[in-house]
């Protein structure tokens, strides 16, 4: 295997015991790891995270060799960025099953486009004027 393939082999390795902790599974819902495509969906998840990824794979660095409940929870006490980027990946790769989604009585089908004159109408609405009136998000030095 390369050392890609080995990287991305141990990412999926630490992602899957934080999911095994965090997702247990109930008996309405699976647990993540039981997901037949859950190591592709954790790629998938990884993928959109495009340049942060290497900030996961500082993170997955941080955590505790051995994981369980209580030495999870101290990271997430001590590391909260990096616990905030794990959890974030692995719910959001456990959310892209429609497994999942079924579970909790999501409804998934096709997806169907607005029509474009719906979104045109919303937008003359005056739905972003309290975007445009706010005064600026950035910080001025």
């Amino acid at each position: 295997m390369s050392e890609v393939g080995t990287a991305a082999a141990k990412r999926t390795s630490r992602l899957r015991c934080v999911a095994d902790i965090l997702l247990p599974g109930t008996p309405n819902a699976p647990a993540a790891t039981a997901l037949t495509n859950f190591d592709q969906l954790l790629t998938t998840a990884v993928k959109a995270l495009g340049s942060e990824s290497i900030l996961l794979d500082q993170a997955l660095r941080r955590l505790p060799e051995t994981l369980n409940w209580d030495a999870l929870k101290r990271f997430a006490e001590t590391d909260r960025d990096s616990f905030e980027l794990i959890s974030t990946t692995v719910v959001g790769a456990y959310f892209m099953s429609l497994e999942a989604l079924q579970s909790i009585g999501y409804r998934t089908g096709p997806r169907r486009a607005a029509p474009f004159d719906q979104a045109a109408d919303e937008l003359g609405s005056g739905i972003l004027e309290p975007v445009l009136n706010r005064d600026s998000t950035l910080r001025t030095v």
